[in-house]
């Protein structure tokens, strides 16, 4: 069953179901999985492990090693099958980083891509040693050689404001439209702003004035949007850097009146799950 991937939970409850008298308790269960998986390893590595099953299951993969060392510090890898997707389906990338998903905490980006029908699915996943441009570059130079053209290369690319993964995709497609996730800034704002707003009705003001700010279609009316939100600003009711963070330098990243402007596919967000 730990083959099949059945969850340890319901492990149990099939051997107790198949034998009333068994007293196995969950921790003896996850001892008996790790030895079994430990029994499969052998004498590999982690890491060797992980290369043997990308190379049984005919993944494409390639890793660097830190200068003068046998220490693996970058690890890419995707399936041939998600290649001919993204060949297929190249107008929007999506990329985002995750954490603490990996006992060694080393960050996770998963690069993925949209459908014509605005289905998502993951393209490639890589394990970086740190989130420096110079391991962003090698691994979007790696996701590049993934095309079989150039004129497929992606139109629109989604990310948070990570300023490496920003100053990376600009050097390694630079004809492509740096699109930052919608949700990501929501939330950041959001946070910044609750901290000094004590009055519930001020509060779904500034919200709503955000929200005309972010959703603004006309750029004749964005300076009157962004003017009303900068007066919250200077009654105090929060943060002057949402001004300084956002709306100076990114407008064009994230305003409908500009994004609207190229075909996203309605993929404004990096975060699947909106």
């Amino acid at each position: 069953m730990t083959k099949s991937q059945v969850k340890p939970a319901n492990i149990l409850l099939t051997l107790k179901e198949n034998k009333e008298d068994n007293v196995t308790t969950i921790k003896q269960l996850y001892n008996a999985r790790y030895t079994y998986k430990q029994s499969l390893i052998g004498c590999r590595t982690k890491l060797q492990q992980l290369m043997m099953l990308l190379e049984r299951n005919k993944y494409i993969h390639w890793s660097r090693c830190v200068e003068d060392s046998d220490v693996v510090s970058e690890l890419f890898w995707t399936h041939p099958n998600a290649i001919k997707l993204l060949n297929a389906f190249n107008i929007v990338l999506l990329m985002e980083s995750t954490y603490k998903t990996n006992r060694y905490r080393l960050p996770l980006l998963e690069i993925g891509c949209v459908t014509s029908t605005g289905l998502t699915f993951s393209v490639a996943f890589v394990f970086l040693s740190s989130e420096q441009q110079n391991n962003f570059i090698w691994c979007l130079q790696r996701l590049k050689e993934l095309f079989i053209t150039y004129d497929g290369l992606p139109k629109v690319i989604v990310t948070n404001r990570d300023l490496a993964l920003m100053n990376s995709i600009s050097i390694v497609f630079p004809e492509s439209y740096h699109l930052l996730c919608c949700f990501h800034i929501q939330k950041n704002v959001r946070a910044k702003c609750k901290m000094l707003i004590n009055f519930l009705d001020a509060w779904d003001v500034v919200l709503d004035a955000w929200e005309y700010v972010m959703d603004c279609g006309d750029i004749s009316t964005f300076a009157d949007y962004a003017c009303n939100f900068t007066m919250f600003v200077m009654l105090g009711l929060c943060f002057l850097n949402v001004i300084d963070t956002w709306i100076i330098p990114y407008k064009e990243r994230f305003v409908k009146v500009w994004t609207n402007k190229v075909m996203h596919l309605g993929q404004t967000t990096t975060n699947k799950y909106v």
